[in-house]
């Protein structure tokens, strides 16, 4: 959530959407950097894609 800077219910939304990979190490869930890193280069390239045909998005 801190690295990402979003909140519980939008990570929960994410793990359950196959958007962040993660595993469970006794009662805490770890999410993997690579994870991390993979969603946020999908992120900035949609992003790109978006402002290149000029549309607009509420995402």
């Amino acid at each position: 959530m801190h690295f990402l800077k979003i909140g519980r219910a939008k990570l929960y939304q994410l793990l359950a959407g196959n958007e962040l990979e993660s595993y469970r190490e006794g009662r805490s869930r770890k999410i993997l950097w690579r994870s991390i890193e993979t969603y946020i280069e999908r992120r900035l390239h949609d992003e790109t894609r978006r402002r290149n045909r000029g549309g607009l998005s509420d995402d």
